[in-house]
């Protein structure tokens, strides 16, 4: 009954102090705004020009494939080759690629006469990488015709082109396995803006936890506990540092669960008890409020470059 009272009154003690309502309500605010914040959309849109001399299948089929995959890269057509140039050199795309005329015809049969020509820039960085995905549409819309021309038997040509588009569609050489639900997409993802509440609620842990005892200083001082036992005091010393940690522990620990889940839930729990655990020992070593007045702003310093450091990691 006893211990009741005194949390009671230590309760109702640390709830009218400003400071701590101040705790409350920011960690309140930022849950708040982190809700009420609308999701921002990251776009990542990297132009690339193409310009197609010869209009056929095999230009139709490239187009195709661009739109299939699912890359970085938006390939978009244009109307001519100085529409080509004028677009790269105004920086609007990364890069630009001029398929001249009779390219695939020639490429099927091995012959180099209509080479690709890629225009870039200084400021183009991601050549390379285009140039990859490129070629495997390339590759792709070309190589049943190259089969087929390298073993020149017109009879079996249907049957070799079957196999071909079998052979590039089957899982059987290589499989993707999606290690997330729904489907990505590399054009657009949405995310929320980043606020700290994990952070910034073990920082007001760690802080309420030492102004309890902050709290069972100044008042041993003033004379108030002169008639009490030593263990009596010991007592009292735990209820002031548990009723001052345990309403932040709280409020810290809706406002993660609303945030993200129970991730951070059980380590709060235990950096709480932690933190509990600690100023208890270090109330051994720090015996006067004057000390700890001293102290506290280094402990809260060290701490903040801690935490914040290790999120980093």
């Amino acid at each position: 009954m006893i211990t009741l009272n005194r949390l009671n009154v230590f309760f109702k003690r640390i709830l009218y102090r400003k400071t701590y309502i101040c705790m409350l309500a920011f960690l309140i605010i930022l849950t708040t705004t982190y809700k009420l914040l609308p999701a921002k959309k990251q776009t990542a849109d990297i132009k690339v020009a193409i310009y197609n001399e010869e209009i056929s299948q095999y230009s139709e089929d490239m187009y195709t494939c661009f739109d299939e995959i699912n890359t970085l890269y938006n390939f978009y057509p244009v109307d001519s080759k100085n529409e080509l140039i004028d677009v790269v050199q105004s920086g609007k795309v990364e890069c630009g690629f001029f398929i001249p005329a009779d390219f695939y015809i020639n490429y099927i049969s091995g012959s180099n006469d209509t080479p690709i020509v890629m225009y870039n820039t200084p400021a183009s960085t991601l050549s390379s990488a285009i140039c990859e995905t490129l070629f495997s549409c390339i590759l792709k819309v070309c190589s049943p015709d190259i089969l087929t021309y390298a073993i020149d038997a017109t009879a079996h040509n249907q049957y070799l082109m079957e196999k071909m588009e079998e052979y590039i569609n089957s899982d059987e050489i290589f499989t993707l396995e999606s290690l997330a639900d729904g489907e990505f997409s590399f054009h657009e993802e949405t995310y929320h803006i980043n606020i700290p509440v994990y952070e910034i609620s073990i920082i007001l842990i760690i802080f309420a936890s030492l102004l309890g005892l902050l709290i069972y200083l100044q008042d041993k001082e003033k004379g108030i506990f002169t008639a009490l036992s030593r263990k009596e005091l010991h007592a009292i010393k735990l209820v002031s540092i548990f009723t001052a940690l345990f309403p932040i522990l709280v409020v810290g620990f809706v406002c993660n669960i609303i945030i993200s889940g129970l991730s951070h839930s059980f380590s709060l729990l235990l950096i709480s008890l932690v933190t509990f655990i600690a100023t208890i020992i270090s109330s051994l070593i720090i015996r006067k409020s004057t000390h700890l007045n001293k102290v506290l702003p280094l402990v809260m310093l060290i701490s903040i470059i801690v935490i914040f450091l290790g999120t980093l990691i």
